[in-house]
């Protein structure tokens, strides 16, 4: 069963580890500037947040929540929406 989901992702304060590209590299990309990209985001410009919204299937949801995990400032958020 897929679940509609929505990554939530403070760029501002990434730090550059780069755990979540590590994780998953099919959402995630570090760029020249050493911070990472959220793959086909929208910035949110009331929040100053990139924001992604996906239909997904446990594994990926799993995948996403790794990223989450992962990242050692928590400036990726991982929210299941209706």
């Amino acid at each position: 069963m897929k679940k509609r989901i929505k990554v939530i992702y403070d760029r501002e304060n990434c730090i550059g580890a780069g755990s979540c590209a590590v994780v998953a590299p099919q959402f995630w990309k570090m760029k020249a500037d050493g911070k990472a990209n959220l793959i086909n985001s929208t910035f949110n410009k009331k929040t100053k947040k990139y924001e992604l919204e996906l239909e997904v299937d446990e594994e990926m949801l799993a995948i996403l929540k790794d990223s989450e995990d992962a990242c050692p400032v928590r400036v990726i958020k991982v929210i299941e929406i209706n």
